[in-house]
């Protein structure tokens, strides 16, 4: 269960990005969508976006849990 919900989050941030952006810090805009594979780090992120508020670029991560621990 937690795969499936994982995986639907995803879909949902990459239909409407600046939904989620909008939720999280009000005012700022969606830039763009990172991928979810960082190549400097060995993580995987489940929603990294790039915004814009205030004038000044900002880096937005969403974490999904899949489960209510």
């Amino acid at each position: 269960m937690a795969k499936i919900w994982d995986e639907n989050m995803h879909t949902l941030v990459r239909i409407d990005p600046q939904a989620f952006v909008g939720l999280v810090l009000p005012g700022a805009q969606y830039v763009k969508h990172r991928s979810e594979k960082l190549r400097n780090w060995q993580l995987e992120v489940d929603a990294l976006l790039d915004a814009v508020i205030c004038g000044e670029e900002i880096l937005i991560h969403i974490p999904f849990e899949g489960w209510s621990d």
